[in-house]
């Protein structure tokens, strides 16, 4: 694939990311306590998205199969992230079995960024490392499963 195709693709995940944080911090009056931890945090969670559905489309290479696995797989590792409550709340099961999902690093992370709140036992750049690191691994995946 050419460069171009690339940069189309970051320029517009970027535009979307600033919309985004406009209308939270603006639209509905969030207060932002961390802006570069919450810049950070969202390039690292939309990182980590987009390279697991990138991943998830190269192992399925079916568009429509996606979209409900997605929402399937998406829902119970959103309810036990820590977006609703801390998560150490649930018991410890729940709470490691939590950590399986990249959703709970960039729900730490971003309630922290934007709201000055330690809802996670980790510190912040552990956090964004773990969600980077996803990333990182789902692109080399993905990078490997194109060369067969």
């Amino acid at each position: 694939m050419d460069s171009g195709w690339w940069r189309k693709v970051g320029d517009l995940l970027h535009q979307r990311r600033v919309i985004a944080v406009v209308v939270v911090v603006a639209g509905y009056g969030v207060p932002l306590e961390h802006p570069l931890e919450a810049a950070v945090a969202l390039v690292a969670t939309v990182a980590c998205a987009t390279a697991l559905g990138g991943l998830a489309a190269r192992w399925l290479r079916r568009t429509l199969v996606i979209a409900p696995l997605v929402v399937g797989l998406s829902l119970p590792f959103y309810l036990d992230s820590g977006a609703l409550e801390p998560q150490r709340f649930d018991g410890a099961r729940l709470f490691w079995i939590a950590h399986l999902s990249p959703t709970y690093y960039g729900v730490g992370a971003l309630e922290h960024a934007f709201h000055g709140l330690d809802v996670t036992p980790e510190p912040v750049w552990a956090l964004v490392a773990a969600l980077l690191g996803v990333a990182v691994a789902a692109l080399a995946a993905l990078a490997w499963s194109g060369r067969r």
